[in-house]
């Protein structure tokens, strides 16, 4: 039984002057008897911790409420350590206090282990913190137990007290991808929690705190102290970023199939057109060079369409056609060219339509037309009215003048394909004194 009493018994009247020591108390602090008594008491007590401690006797004077307070003590080899203080009033009968009788306790073993405890704890929670992964454990019954920060970040809540304690399968993991319900007995996580099954799921779906789906995968294993089952933890990452990918990835996938069959479908039809009008193997040549070369700077610039995050939004009417000139870049063309009309930004599968049209005009232009010799010009102009394209495209100073031709060639049957099959519109030509003038006028939405 004596083994059990704490180290040090004081006593106090009603006034809070204390008046006795055990003999533990001189013991430990090698004091003098009877110097403790009264105020001497604070002459052991840490500074700094002497004023918090007499701060709640004060007031548990005044109150009549039992006293504690923890503080440090100096013992008799001038070493502190952590006591517990604890008084209670002895009343009389009218409820008075009369005396009080306190303790002192050596705490410092168990405030050790509590100290180191919690540094253990706060440096888990800054790793678990620190996780790009977002967890949280369930006990047995779903109820939430903790939660790491990256949790709170991708679902939207602002502190863990919103979490702690609540059922989270009605609120994050009701819902199948699809919609359709999720019941708590086919859930992953309680199952686990509940069993021991562990699991990962590859694509599913939880809701943030606004009510918002975001796409997760998530592993989810037993909980278990000392060899019970308590529960479960979930990791679960945000894969929104990798499924917008992986869609972004197949879509372009697709496009460019269908981009490559598009083009030999357009290549088949230049070399078999482009054959039956050449008169000989090097004319064939030629003409599919040209022919090819023009599909190929189209496709330079559609070509940002295929990679993630870019478009095509810098391919347009006047950077199309400056590009289908560039090979014919004799000197003073500056001075021969006049390029002029709002900006026209065109699709992808009309920017391969107007590159093929442009290089036959630009062609016929070198073989017999404004860019043959040199004083030749040639203006394209444009403008929007009504939701359609009009454009002009006019040839001067030709020497000798183009002059219509007898038959229609490759080119003219496939200028003629381009506007009116794909784009829609109308082709018209005037042939000049001075040189040819083509109009075209399109809808807008076909390009």
């Amino acid at each position: 039984m004596a083994q059990a009493m704490p180290h040090h018994v004081w006593t106090a009247p009603a006034s809070g002057e204390l008046d006795w020591f055990n003999q533990r108390v001189y013991e430990y602090s090698g004091a003098k008897h009877g110097a403790l008594n009264g105020n001497g008491w604070a002459a052991i007590v840490h500074p700094d911790d002497l004023p918090e401690a007499a701060s709640r006797w004060a007031r548990a004077l005044a109150s009549g409420q039992i006293y504690e307070a923890e503080f440090r003590l100096q013992g008799a080899d001038g070493a502190y350590r952590w006591h517990i203080a604890r008084a209670v009033p002895l009343l009389d009968e009218f409820g008075n206090v009369v005396r009080w009788i306190g303790t002192n306790t050596d705490i410092e073993d168990e405030r050790q282990v509590r100290l180191r405890l919690s540094e253990a704890q706060s440096e888990l929670s800054t790793l678990l913190n620190s996780t790009a992964s977002a967890f949280y454990s369930v006990a047995a019954d779903g109820t939430a137990t903790s939660c790491n920060a990256e949790f709170l970040r991708i679902l939207g809540f602002d502190e863990a007290s919103e979490v702690i304690g609540k059922t989270l399968h009605d609120t994050i993991h009701h819902t199948h991808p699809d919609g359709s319900p999720y019941p708590k007995e086919d859930c992953p996580v309680l199952v686990c929690a509940q069993t021991g099954t562990e699991a990962y799921v590859p694509d599913e779906i939880y809701f943030r705190k606004d009510g918002t789906p975001v796409a997760v995968e998530y592993w989810v294993r037993g909980l278990y102290r000392d060899g019970v089952l308590t529960g479960a933890v979930c990791n679960f990452n945000d894969i929104s970023e990798r499924k917008q990918a992986d869609e972004q990835r197949v879509l372009l996938l697709n496009e460019l199939n269908h981009r490559v069959k598009n083009l030999f479908a357009l290549v088949s039809d230049i070399i078999s057109l482009s054959a039956r009008n050449a008169t000989s193997p090097k004319e064939l040549a030629a003409v599919l060079h040209g022919r090819l070369s023009a599909l190929s700077r189209a496709h330079e610039l559609i070509q940002p369409g295929l990679r993630p995050g870019r478009s095509h939004a810098g391919a347009d009417l006047a950077g199309l056609i400056g590009q289908i000139f560039a090979p014919y870049d004799a000197s003073h063309l500056d001075e021969r060219l006049q390029i002029a009309g709002p900006r026209i930004g065109l699709s992808e599968g009309a920017v391969t339509g107007m590159a093929l049209i442009f290089h036959e005009l630009v062609t016929n232009a070198a073989k017999y037309g404004a860019l043959r010799g040199t004083t030749g010009k040639i203006a394209i102009t444009w403008h929007t009215e009504g939701g359609m394209l009009d454009l002009r495209w006019r040839e001067s100073g030709c020497s000798p003048r183009q002059t219509q031709p007898q038959t229609q060639g490759f080119g003219s049957v496939l200028l003629r394909r381009s506007v009116e099959s794909q784009f829609g519109g109308t082709l018209a030509y005037d042939w000049r004194p001075d040189g040819l003038e083509i109009s075209i006028v399109a809808p807008l939405s076909r390009l």
